[in-house]
């Protein structure tokens, strides 16, 4: 039993860092992370399109404004359309914080906050707590599941 806790100790670094990088090198946390990056810039103006690219066929959208889930690519197309409006000068900009990617095989979770400020006073707007799930298919990631909850700390606090 001994040799095997050894032997799984010294093995660990290296199974930790190639499940951080996919094959060829990639580093698939600065890549899942670049890529949710773009998308939220264009969301922050109010442009969803980078988020449709990203998304798959069959993906299924949750947030809070939400009775049920949203599945499918068609459905959460005319959502996004309804609900996001370019604005022709951004007036939010948000900021990813404490991202984080575990990488499993073809997929990946990326969990982060989103704080939206306002560009004119520097404000914050909103709060979010987010969770998107990449698939790795045809070498290309790509969102299966988004999940939005807001960021509530006083709530919390209030339940315990």
């Amino acid at each position: 039993m001994f040799k095997f806790a050894f032997v799984a100790a010294m093995l660990l670094p290296f199974v930790a860092a190639s499940a951080a990088q996919a094959s060829g090198g990639e580093d698939v946390a600065a890549t899942i992370i670049a890529m949710e990056r773009s998308a939220l810039d264009g969301s922050d103006r109010g442009d969803v399109e980078k988020f449709l690219e990203l998304s798959t066929p069959d993906i299924v959208y949750m947030d809070p404004g939400l009775e049920q889930p949203i599945v499918g690519l068609a459905n959460l197309t005319a959502y996004y359309h309804r609900v996001f409006k370019p604005e022709p000068e951004p007036s939010v900009a948000g900021e990813m914080a404490h991202s984080h990617v575990q990488v499993l095989g073809d997929t990946a979770v990326l969990t982060f906050d989103y704080v939206v400020k306002k560009l004119h006073g520097g404000a914050v707007a909103r709060r979010w707590n987010a969770t998107e799930v990449y698939h790795r298919s045809g070498g290309a990631w790509r969102i299966v599941n988004t999940h939005w909850s807001f960021t509530a700390p006083k709530l919390a606090a209030q339940m315990q």
